[in-house]
């Protein structure tokens, strides 16, 4: 079992005291009440990079919250992840990555082949999707070969990221919140996912009304991460 709270030295009694156990947030950025968990057919795997799991702002558990039918592995490479083997390894499952590039199909122009015969046979549907940073999430993929076999999905943004509170290296970047809301919208049209977003953007609400003042700053350094 992963550890609740990771930090670099043991956080003070108060500071654990004051984190949320389920968001891993502070009880004063809280988004827990926020949160109305929905099921999706697809099962959603995200794959966090451990530089992201410290990271408050990250956009990855608050999915992993709102959707039931989800969870998340930690790690900067999955070879040797007994997890995910064990996913790949379930003749009941038939996997996919979310990632774009040369050798992605674009659900919204059609699905692939695999993904159709899967729901034909009522075999469960798995999309990993990579979060971390765009050049760590290259690496994550390239060095996950146990990834390379899968088939790729992706999509059109229609619009930019509003995730205002980290810079987004292109305007076609997504958070990790933003593109599996936009999955399940096209997989799952008759979903109400809407839930993802309204916690996401209590989350860039709550954070730009502290930038810039003091006593946000303070509040971030005795937050546990």
């Amino acid at each position: 079992m992963e550890p609740l709270v990771q930090t670099t030295q043991d956080p003070a009694p108060e500071q654990v005291r004051d984190l949320c156990l389920k968001c891993f947030r502070s009880q004063a950025t809280c988004l827990c009440d926020d949160v109305v968990p929905v099921r999706p057919e697809i099962e959603i795997v995200i794959l966090l990079h451990p530089m992201e799991r410290k990271r408050s702002i990250g956009t990855a558990r608050l999915t992993h919250l709102c959707l039931t039918n989800s969870r998340i592995i930690t790690g900067a490479t999955f070879n040797d992840h007994p997890s995910v083997k064990q996913i790949l390894a379930d003749p009941e499952k038939v996997c996919f990555v979310l990632y774009p590039g040369p050798k992605s199909t674009n659900i919204e122009e059609q699905l692939p082949a695999q993904m159709t015969e899967a729901k034909q046979l009522g075999r469960q549907v798995v999309v990993f999707v990579i979060d971390g940073t765009w050049p760590c999430a290259k690496r994550m993929l390239r060095k996950s070969t146990i990834l390379h076999s899968l088939p790729q999905i992706s999509f059109h943004p229609t619009k930019t990221s509003e995730y205002q509170i980290r810079k987004q290296p292109e305007s076609y970047c997504l958070s990790t919140v933003e593109a599996v809301h936009r999955v399940l919208g096209i997989l799952e049209p008759s979903l109400d996912a809407s839930n993802l977003l309204h916690v996401f953007r209590e989350l860039v609400k709550t954070q730009l009304g502290y930038s810039g003042v003091g006593p946000f700053r303070r509040l971030r350094r005795n937050m546990p991460i």
